[in-house]
């Protein structure tokens, strides 16, 4: 893995108002695909489910990508807001873990993912 801190200051800032915008911008994405689909109302929970969670892949690939040496942690930084505000506004335990399953998760994998891709196939001194 790199070494040294090569992230720039102004990356995290970007990665925390970037999730928040990123999470509503997804969130719409969802129910237009699920309303151009034309689904019934019982698989339109589902395959907007999918859309948001693989946006929130995308998304954190895109930061694993450009800054690799913080891998997961780029996903923590992307849905910091969203999920410090579901916690404190909802009271249902599983309403939190489907956030977290859905936009935290994801994002972590996805930048993970991308990072260790990225590490492997540039020469790291």
């Amino acid at each position: 893995m790199a070494k040294g801190n090569a992230v720039p200051r102004y990356a995290y800032p970007l990665a925390v108002v970037g999730g928040v915008m990123f999470s509503w911008i997804s969130f719409l994405l969802a129910n237009s695909v699920a309303s151009a689909l034309g689904v019934w109302e019982y698989n339109h929970g589902y395959i907007g489910a999918v859309v948001f969670a693989a946006a929130h892949l995308c998304i954190g690939g895109l930061f694993g990508l450009l800054w690799p040496e913080r891998t997961w942690r780029w996903g923590v930084w992307l849905c910091l807001v969203p999920v410090c505000l579901v916690s404190l506004t909802e009271r249902e335990v599983t309403i939190f873990l489907w956030v977290l399953a859905l936009t935290l998760a994801p994002a972590c994998a996805g930048a993970y993912a991308a990072a260790r891709v990225h590490l492997r196939y540039v020469e790291t001194d």
